[in-house]
């Protein structure tokens, strides 16, 4: 039971979490970096599933049940300094925003991408759009999808500034129109 551990305890049970997860995305930079600079093509398909399963546990350890009650628990404390406040705060934040995307996206969202990346390096040896039109046009497609997961209500968002004398339409979710991504002019006056 969580309430009645001493929120130090909390914290450092927090701060272990955290790490691993952190471990993990940092494998997961690491052959992403391996594979923009040294890697055989014969080897992209691998690597793409390396990342891809890499991915999927990062997304499953940080949007754990367990990770949720114990950062909802600690944000509930009041006997931490400010900065790890602001440690829970954000992590909370993001463990929201990530618990709305499934495991199956984020790991096609990984595939896509480093696939993505391979046939543009492809395409641009060949000097040939036709290489990267079908993975792009996959990336797009998903890219699409995404706020379809983070979408809560529907809602037509507008960019303000003060230095700006209109509103710019930003988003036009009715719901999310994947034919209409970014918004055209047609729905920019809905």
């Amino acid at each position: 039971m969580l309430v009645k551990k001493a929120t130090a305890d909390l914290y450092a049970e927090y701060k272990t979490k955290m790490e691993q997860v952190a471990d993990v995305r940092n494998a997961i930079a690491v052959l992403s970096w391996d594979q923009e600079t040294y890697l055989p093509e014969k080897a992209a398909n691998f690597r793409g599933q390396q990342i891809t399963t890499l991915s999927t546990i990062a997304h499953e350890m940080f949007t754990n049940e367990a990770l949720g009650i114990l950062l909802h628990e600690l944000s509930s404390r009041t006997d931490m300094d400010e900065r790890k406040m602001k440690n829970v705060a954000l992590s909370l934040e993001d463990y929201e925003k990530n618990k709305k995307y499934p495991a199956a996206f984020v790991a096609e969202m990984a595939q896509t991408t480093s696939a993505c990346y391979h046939a543009w390096i492809k395409a641009r040896k060949l000097n040939s759009y036709e290489a990267f039109e079908s993975p792009l046009n996959k990336m797009i497609q998903l890219k699409r999808q995404k706020p379809n997961y983070s979408a809560t209500m529907d809602i037509r968002t507008t960019l303000c500034s003060t230095n700006t004398r209109k509103a710019l339409p930003r988003l036009c979710w009715t719901p999310f129109s994947p034919t209409c991504a970014p918004p055209c002019r047609r729905c920019w006056k809905k």
